[in-house]
């Protein structure tokens, strides 16, 4: 067992970086705050697990089941704070889905956590809005979209380098 006075933890803390700054002056992993100096440059530019967004991005559905079609992001693309997408469900023969149940979970994987904010979802006949899509901190974040209609259910994952 290691143990530490508070100063050299304090230090080593300094050093590598906290794991949930939001200044972006903290280290982290593949996809966390890699800024220096307090600098806003975030670490996951380059992060292979990020997407490049573009307005009717599709996704296919983890099972094969459905796809996905994030048609807009307002702002676009999305950023720090809150965004609203519209998504377009299409079954496996591309046909819209209506009348589905949406369940949105934002997370930073690097980091653990999500938001304490709900997205709402509103059906617009074969459209869902998606509001409050909060991405409260620069960094890597995944929204994950589950989908249930009637037999199907599945769901894709958007990730997304959100800078500061």
């Amino acid at each position: 067992m290691v143990v530490m006075k508070p100063a050299v933890g304090l230090i080593l803390a300094v050093l590598l970086g906290s794991s949930c700054g939001g200044d972006g002056s903290g280290g982290g992993g593949a996809g966390g705050m890699g800024g220096a100096g307090g600098s806003n440059a975030i670490g996951c530019l380059t992060d292979v697990r990020a997407m490049t967004y573009a307005a009717n991005m599709q996704l296919p559905s983890k099972e094969g089941r459905l796809k996905l079609v994030l048609e807009s992001s307002d702002p676009a693309p999305p950023i720090k704070g809150n965004n609203n997408w519209m998504l377009k469900v299409l079954d496996a023969t591309g046909a819209p889905v209506t009348g589905a149940t949406l369940m949105v979970v934002p997370k930073m994987p690097d980091h653990g956590h999500g938001t304490s904010i709900v997205p709402t979802i509103t059906p617009m006949g074969d459209t869902y809005r998606i509001g409050n899509v909060n991405l409260f901190m620069a960094g890597l974040w995944e929204v994950t979209i589950s989908v249930s209609s009637g037999m199907n259910s599945d769901y894709g994952v958007f990730s997304f380098c959100i800078a500061g």
